[in-house]
């Protein structure tokens, strides 16, 4: 007869319980399973002790999750002591993977699923006595041809679940490439058989085997143990085999799964697979591990997280996302975090390599090694020359690409790749991100057998993650953002070991360089300056002008007060015989022309150039000691990247000031992108825009134009660069005014009489700039660009307003903008579809316009129509009469010449207005048959141009 039967598992083994319900409901049971007895609005606790006090037998399904769960030991114990006093069988144990036996089960036989499915499931069927249709002779359960189809499919179902990994030839090759390997044999079962045996001999003399035996992954341990000694133990000695085992994120005890096949076996040469592969087949110089001392490490928080950066990056190394993205502002702390990942990665885990990629560090090697390379940039690439690029250049002995993907698999590699914007920046054409990526996935291929997947980490500037572009992997990018106060505190705390007066002598010296305010940001670049010099100052840094000498630094330039003093610190220290301004002068080079890091030779040379003698040693020594500097192995570089933007701000201040002349130099500052922040630093240092400013603006634009060797795209950009700048510059000290604006375009890029020509504005958007508009009224522009201009229609035209051979794109017109500039101001132009709507628009509501006034006039003269007559109107009627603007449109139409006032003989009937008699008939057949007359159509022409 049936049963009711209640199931206790937990929750990670769903698929396999709803599979047994299932089983056990289609022969007749009544089963009580939690996801479908349990409805919205239940108590849980109390439908969970109904249905084991209704139940006639529980069954415990044992796995590694179940035992150590709580909630399910509450179900099956209540029915255990049931079982004792009534000295029935009520807890029936199903076994589905290898795990603790509670202590009071371990007397109990238990139905073992981890082997098969279809046996273990009669034995239980057996158990609960189960509904019968017939009495069958044998006094064997009866099932029906449809339901022994249905196990028999499942069955096969758990074979498909055996997994192997196809690569161990390959693995045993890497382990010993001397020997011969061959398989012995592979086996895969129903009934739990999963291994592969293979046999290794020298290429030699043929001799000399060692048996290695791979247990497949979701395997019965028991059956293939079973198997092999009793086909193979007379002539293998199963003890000596090495036994490779598969990592799965099921076991929760490595230990423990390595001791029970070896009782199993005999053998303590038991390994798991990535283990096996980090010891034995990686090179030394691979299984060294770098460490990266972090001091006073702080924990930043995460734009839009609720948790801190640690913490998420914890949980991202246990999950299954293979990349992560860090992204943050120069300064921000990104790479003393990966960093500080790295620590911790390698503390916990045996097994793991940490790759870092300085990006910075060898992005030259880079360049060389990718131009020989056939094919994109891969991770391999980068581990290749990231130790030199081959092993004569680095004396590392590098693992073979074969070998690399091993360990990817096998989840022994993190892959720190610290700087991917100067990738994407340095090898535009070579270097595609989404290629990238797919080759993590491709090194990941194998990874679902191990149990965990090797990790990619990258740190980028925000800017270059535009959200337009790289969409689709939001979910994979977390930001950095700035510390706050108690972040602050705390790190000042951690450095000065709790001194109350440095720390808040700190806190106040940060508070006042990052603006004041209520909520500031703090930029843990500058929070590292200022503890370096309290430390070495032994407190002594004051915020003072006093000694403040400099013409390239401005004293009221936070970022500027910083350096000076950091810099006359070091002159101080070291008895260095550089200048404060000397200094600037030598990173401005190493910013603008060289690009760190550089070679201590280079940096030697740049320095002799600039003082016009040689350096000695112990000058060189002291700079190399410079805060803003890090000298790695035999290269300079700046600490902080912050630095090398800030230096080429500095650089164009100072060629704007006239102490640089046109040369390459300045070409390749203006060729490196200029962002919002650069523009804005190199405009406020100018401040206004003088004669001598404005005419080093036109030489230098005159200097791009002529110069054959740059792309025109590169001169659009350098160009709107520069008037951008002038623009801002000039807005220092004058209103943001459109005739200000104008008059500095003019005096820019003015040709011939009043005719402007070739000036490109380009990327002048609401989001980076507050609004900056011209009038071009009456004024002839050629030749010129306007891209991603957001104020282009909020602009002053006119009827004399004309744009030839002009290219606009991205100029959108924006619902409450109401613009003057219609067709006819564009001559052969060119423009997107967002400039074609525009001029649309325009068109549309011109149009609109027109039909409004046609259908005013109609109503108005209406007015006037009397029995079948055009008669004479009161005004006071006409404005009754008609809803419309009565006043306007009596203006509009005597103004025209249409109507005009009637003199009556009644003067107490007020003011009169009439049709004039040789229009009368004409605005008969204009109100009533919808003909036009020329004065009236002249009337609204005249109109529509004068709103226009």
């Amino acid at each position: 007869m049936a049963k009711n039967v209640f199931i206790s598992h937990a929750s990670k083994d769903k698929s396999f319980v709803r599979s047994l319900a299932g089983d056990l409901k289609e022969i007749g049971h009544r089963v009580w399973l939690d996801e479908w007895e349990i409805k919205v609005g239940d108590c849980i606790i109390s439908k969970i002790e109904d249905g084991v006090k209704n139940a006639d037998y529980v069954i415990i399904v044992l796995s590694v999750n179940s035992v150590v769960s709580g909630w399910v030991e509450k179900e099956w114990k209540s029915k255990y002591w049931d079982e004792i006093s009534a000295k029935k069988i009520y807890v029936l144990p199903v076994l589905i993977d290898d795990c603790e036996i509670p202590e009071l089960l371990k007397t109990k036989k238990y139905a073992d699923f981890s082997k098969s499915y279809s046996k273990p499931f009669f034995e239980l069927n057996k158990a609960i006595e189960p509904l019968v249709k017939s009495e069958p002779q044998n006094n064997e359960v009866f099932l029906s041809n449809s339901f022994e189809e249905k196990i028999l499919e499942r069955d096969l179902l758990y074979l498909d679940l055996i997994e192997s990994y196809e690569n161990i030839p390959t693995v045993l090759n890497l382990y010993d490439n001397k020997r011969r390997v061959v398989c012995v044999e592979s086996a895969k079962s129903v009934d739990g058989l999963g291994f592969d045996l293979y046999k290794t001999t020298d290429l030699i003399a043929d001799n000399n085997e060692i048996y290695f035996l791979y247990l497949h992954k979701g395997a019965g341990n028991y059956r293939t143990y079973d198997y092999i000694f009793e086909k193979y133990s007379h002539m293998i000695p199963i003890k000596q085999m090495i036994i490779l085992l598969q990592p799965d994120k099921k076991i929760v005890d490595f230990e423990k799964r390595r001791k029970n096949i070896s009782e199993l076996y005999g053998s303590n040469n038991i390994y798991f697979l990535n283990e096996f592969v980090w010891k034995y087949c990686n090179t030394d110089d691979f299984r060294e591990k770098d460490n990266f001392q972090i001091s006073n490490f702080v924990e930043p928080y995460l734009r839009g997280e609720d948790k801190m950066a640690l913490s998420y990056m914890k949980e991202w190394l246990e999950g299954d996302e293979e990349f992560l993205v860090v992204k943050g502002g120069g300064g921000i702390g990104k790479t003393t975090l990966v960093k500080k990942i790295n620590q911790l990665i390698s503390d916990k885990y045996v097994f793991v390599k940490v790759i870092y990629i300085d990006v910075a560090a060898i992005k030259n090697n880079l360049m060389r090694y990718s131009d020989m390379l056939d094919h994109e940039l891969d991770l391999y690439d980068l581990y290749v020359v990231n130790n030199g690029g081959s092993i004569i250049l680095s004396g590392v002995e590098l693992i073979s690409k074969e070998l690399f993907k091993i360990n990817f698999e096998f989840g022994n590699i993190v892959f720190i790749v610290d700087g991917l914007d100067e990738v994407i920046s340095k090898y535009a054409d070579k270097f595609d991100f989404y290629s990238f990526l797919g080759s993590i996935k491709e090194y990941n291929s194998a990874s679902v057998l191990s149990g965990r997947k090797s990790k990619v980490l990258f740190t980028c500037r925000s800017y270059f993650l535009n959200k337009r572009k790289y969409a689709h992997i939001a979910e994979s990018v977390i930001e950095v953002i700035p510390f706050n106060k108690v972040l602050a505190e705390l790190y000042f705390q951690s450095c000065f070991e709790g001194n109350k007066r440095y720390v808040e002598k700190g806190m106040k010296i940060a508070s006042i360089l990052m603006g004041g305010g209520k909520d500031i940001e703090y930029i843990p670049f500058v929070l590292d300056i200022i503890k370096r010099i309290l430390l070495e100052t032994k407190g002594g840094f004051e915020l003072s002008d006093v000694s403040f000498v400099s013409l390239l630094l401005d004293v009221k330039n936070k970022y500027d007060y910083i350096v000076y003093r950091v810099c006359y610190r070091e002159i101080e220290k070291h008895d260095l015989g550089l200048d404060v301004d000397m200094q600037v002068r030598l990173f401005m080079e190493m910013a603008c022309v060289y690009e760190s890091p550089i070679n201590k030779d280079t940096f030697s040379g740049i320095l002799k150039s600039l003082i016009g003698r040689r350096v000695s040693d112990q000058t060189l020594d002291a700079l190399f000691s410079h805060p803003f500097l890090d000298v790695v192995d035999n290269f300079v570089r700046f600490r902080y990247d912050f630095f090398a933007i800030y230096f080429k701000n500095i650089f164009l201040y100072d060629y704007f000031l006239g102490n640089y002349q046109l040369d390459e130099k300045l070409k390749m500052i203006l060729l490196k992108k200029m962002n919002v922040s650069m523009i804005n630093d190199v405009s406020i240092r100018l401040g206004s825009v003088n004669d001598e400013l404005l005419l080093k603006f036109i030489d230098t634009i005159a200097w791009i134009r002529k110069d054959p060797d740059l792309p025109e795209e590169d001169k659009d950009r350098i160009l709107s660069d520069l008037l951008l700048i002038a623009l801002k510059s000039q807005q220092n000290t004058r209103a943001n005014t459109k005739n200000e604006n104008t008059a500095l375009l003019k005096n820019m890029f003015t040709e011939q009489g009043e005719v402007l020509e070739g000036f490109v504005i380009k990327g002048l958007t609401e989001m980076d700039y507050e609004k900056m508009i011209f009038d071009f009224k009456g004024m002839f522009i050629k030749n010129s660009k306007f891209v991603d201009y957001d104020y282009f229609w909020e602009c002053d035209f006119d009827e004399y307003t004309v744009f030839e051979n002009c290219v606009f794109e991205g100029v959108r017109l924006k619902k409450d903008i109401k613009t003057k500039a219609v067709q006819k101001n564009f001559v052969q132009c060119t423009g997107d579809e967002t400039f074609r709507n525009a001029l649309h628009k325009r068109k549309q509501e011109s149009s609109d316009n027109m039909q409004k006034i046609l259908f005013d006039i109609k109503g108005f003269l209406k007015t006037f129509y009397v029995r079948g007559n055009m008669l004479p109107r009161r005004e006071d009627v006409i404005k009754t009469m008609f809803k419309g603007d009565g006043v306007y449109y009596i203006k509009l139409l005597n103004e025209g010449g249409l109507i005009e006032r009637y003199d009556s003989e009644k003067k107490t009937l007020g003011v009169q207005w009439k049709i004039k008699s040789e229009y009368i008939e004409g605005c008969t057949d204009f109100c009533f048959q919808g003909v036009m007359i020329k004065i009236i159509n002249d009337i609204v022409a005249s109109t529509i141009k004068k709103d226009s």
